[in-house]
């Protein structure tokens, strides 16, 4: 075998090799996407080209049958599925009428290959090269080869040129550059002199290099665990293989004598699996502690097991009962006690304890007591033999001295969040009477670093709870005293409009000359008096309204939008007239909504045209347009006023809210009709917003379903 035959194989064999890794990278990604169900296609199409190109010249004997195996993969099936695949990615539909002749070309070509029609001979010499003679197919393969696969790059440029998105043109550009790789490569085999080399596979090759670049690099397919993992194992089996090659290299260059060199290649091979797999690191290292050095497997044992403790929220006696009985029976201790700062925040007190411990239970240590102050500081535990050294301690009360006497630990754990010293874990001496190691102090100091995390957030968890209770208090309260302030308006609405309806039917009566005749500065004045009646009536109206629920007082019925918009624009008309306004109406004949409440919705309809005619200028317009957007319809009333400024327009739908709230206001009104026309305009199960520019208008938009609230 020559250098040529070796380089003619390792060609398909990497090209076989990043399509199998493609093809494991999109085994089991979203099966219900078009796109990437085509390229799954595409792979194992290029998998089974790549193979019969390496079994052309492993297999020579049968070189015809994998030459024809080559070219109904490579040659019939690739231009046609790696079109499809391009057409999915740009999001077109790859199953429209430009598939359809090459369905029947392919099929045909496939006929026509395995009647001998395509492939006549096929042979491989001794430097790789495969001498092929083709049949009378060729020019139809030829012409179906190029057009698809020339296809797929004229509408890739295209693509590319029309995107306007950074990020989409980078995604576009590498299966583009890979399409024009695989047409310069297809190009080749025109060539007699360059038709006997694997020049088509090596253009594929790169191809599936920048397809798998990009995937891992740029996301063009939107993987990324699989693709992580799988270049991960990658570069392992390379590293070994690598290793692997080397170490047989030097057995047989360098050591005559064989089983030096096993021993040798066994070494690397173990070194290497070692230095780049830390999962089998830490698997031996895991038997070694538990079968030689069981101490050390139960401290780390214990470690693992109170760190899941420690993740989850508890109750901070229910956390230090768990904490206290498993570092008892590792350890071995006598007895342990767990001090914890108590709800006043100036002490600590002992929340739980096992073993013998006397007078415990009415153990309090104030937060500057001196072994605090010492534990505080130190960041770390300490040991009573060391503790008692320190001038602080010697200098304790007697009654303080007995109550540290008393505790008999040995150990003292300090558990400190922030700064601030949360907990204090006493450890007693070992029953086995061993002294405590370095090892101990390490491990009880990540426990101790691991459990302050878990009180301090079990005391915030708790305040968070007792703040949402006192909150939840609040709420109910303040809807018990809005129900009470609803019912109080409601009631004194109530009593208000039975005299203010007497009085304006008294003046109404005087004003028809019932009760007698009147002097023209009498009926100007009665006149004014049943104005101003009218208005406190209908703000008296507004006030019940808005204390009642919209819904329970809707009569829902089906409505023609349009005549109810018709009918309160002329009732609308004579008050624009007076202010100089022009009404403009635009709405289809009909507006049909499945249910809605005639008498509400043309109080919707007056209220927000008085607005739009009470802010409007003279000579100024009103439009009102109904349309149906979707499954809305979209009832709008626009005009040319002073306009409303835009951090202004959340608040406009408060009750009582204006935005000039002045005494010295140019407008009047009581600032409840947009609050009534929300409100209205949701129990129809709709929506209602607005938008202005100030100086040249308001824009005031309903939007209710055409099917049923």
């Amino acid at each position: 075998m020559t250098p040529g035959f070796y380089l003619s194989i390792v060609v398909p064999i990497s090209a076989l090799f990043c399509y199998g890794a493609l093809a494991i990278m999109m085994a089991r990604r979203d099966p219900e996407s078009r796109v990437h169900r085509f390229f799954r296609v595409y792979l194992l199409v290029m998998m089974a080209w790549s193979g019969a190109a390496l079994m052309l010249r492993l297999d020579s004997g049968r070189a015809l049958t994998w030459n024809r195996v080559s070219l109904v993969a490579g040659g019939v099936l690739m231009p046609l599925t790696w079109f499809m695949f391009v057409q999915s990615f740009l999001g077109r539909n790859p199953w429209n009428r430009r598939i359809l002749p090459g369905a029947l070309m392919a099929i045909l070509l496939i006929i026509a290959t395995a009647l001998g029609y395509m492939g006549v001979s096929a042979a491989t010499d001794a430097q790789g090269r495969v001498q092929m003679q083709f049949g009378p197919a060729l020019p139809l393969y030829a012409v179906y080869w190029v057009t698809y696969v020339a296809w797929s790059a004229v509408i890739l440029v295209q693509a590319y040129r029309a995107a306007h998105d950074p990020a989409w043109r980078n995604r576009i550009r590498y299966p583009m550059i890979g399409t024009v790789l695989v047409l310069l490569g297809g190009a080749t085999n025109s060539i007699d002199a360059l038709s006997r080399y694997p020049l088509d596979i090596a253009a594929n090759l790169g191809n599936a290099l920048l397809l798998a670049y990009a995937i891992a690099r740029y996301q063009l397919m939107d993987l990324t665990l699989v693709t992580r993992r799988l270049l991960a194992w990658s570069l392992g089996v390379i590293a070994i293989s690598a290793t692997y090659a080397a170490s047989l290299f030097l057995l047989y260059q360098v050591f005559a004598a064989r089983w030096i060199g096993l021993v040798v290649l066994g070494v690397a091979v173990s070194i290497t699996m070692l230095a780049i797999n830390p999962f089998l690191r830490d698997q031996l290292q895991f038997w070694v502690d538990r079968s030689l050095f069981r101490a050390h497997y139960d401290l780390q044992s214990m470690l693992q097991d109170l760190s899941r403790v420690t993740t989850r929220l508890r109750p901070l006696p229910e956390l230090a009962e768990l904490i206290l009985h498993r570092v008892a029976s590792t350890f071995g201790l006598t007895h342990t006690i767990f001090l914890c700062m108590d709800e006043t925040g100036e002490a600590l007190t002992a929340i739980a304890a096992t073993g013998q411990h006397p007078g415990v239970s009415s153990l309090r240590w104030p937060l500057d007591h001196p072994l605090l102050t010492i534990l505080a500081g130190s960041h770390q535990p300490r040991m009573i033999a060391e503790l008692v050294l320190l001038p602080h301690l010697k200098s304790l009360w007697t009654v303080e001295q007995e109550e540290l006497s008393a505790l008999r630990g040995e150990l003292f754990v300090p558990m400190l969040a922030h700064g601030q010293l949360l907990a204090v874990l006493v450890l007693g001496s070992k029953q086995s009477g061993e002294p405590f190691l370095s090892n101990d102090v390490t491990v009880l100091s990540t426990l101790a670093n691991q459990t302050a995390v878990a009180i301090d957030n079990a005391r915030l968890y708790q305040k968070l709870r007792q703040d949402a209770a006192a909150l939840e208090q609040a709420n109910i309260e303040l809807r018990r005293l809005d129900q009470l302030k609803d019912e109080f308006i409601q009631n004194v609405s109530h009593e208000l409009r039975t005299p203010l309806t007497c009085v304006q039917a008294y003046v109404e009566l005087m004003l028809d000359g019932t009760l007698g005749p009147l002097t023209p500065g009498q009926r100007s004045g009665l006149q004014t008096v049943l104005k101003s009646g009218k208005r406190i009536v209908s703000m008296v109206n507004d006030i019940i309204s808005l204390t009642k629920n919209e819904q329970d007082l809707l009569e829902l019925v089906p409505q023609d939008l349009a005549a109810l918009i018709q009918k309160s624009v002329e009732a609308a008309r004579p008050v624009a007239a007076s202010s100089h306004v022009n009404l403009c109406v635009r709405t289809p004949e009909k507006l049909i909504m499945a249910a809605g409440d005639a008498r509400r919705l043309g109080q919707v309809l007056d209220n927000l045209m008085g607005n739009a005619i009470k802010f409007s200028p003279n000579g100024g317009e009103v439009v009102v347009q109904a349309t149906c957007v979707g499954s809305e319809i979209h009832l709008t009333i626009s005009d040319q006023g002073i306009g409303i400024p835009t951090e202004e327009l959340p608040r406009i739908w408060d009750r009582f809210y204006q935005v000039d709230g002045s005494t010295k206001r140019r407008f009047g009104g009581s600032g409840l009709g947009l609050t009534i026309v929300k409100r209205i305009v949701e129990a129809h199960g709709g929506r209602v917003w607005a938008e202005s520019t100030p100086g040249q208008g308001s824009r005031f938009t309903c939007a209710f379903p055409i099917g049923a609230p």
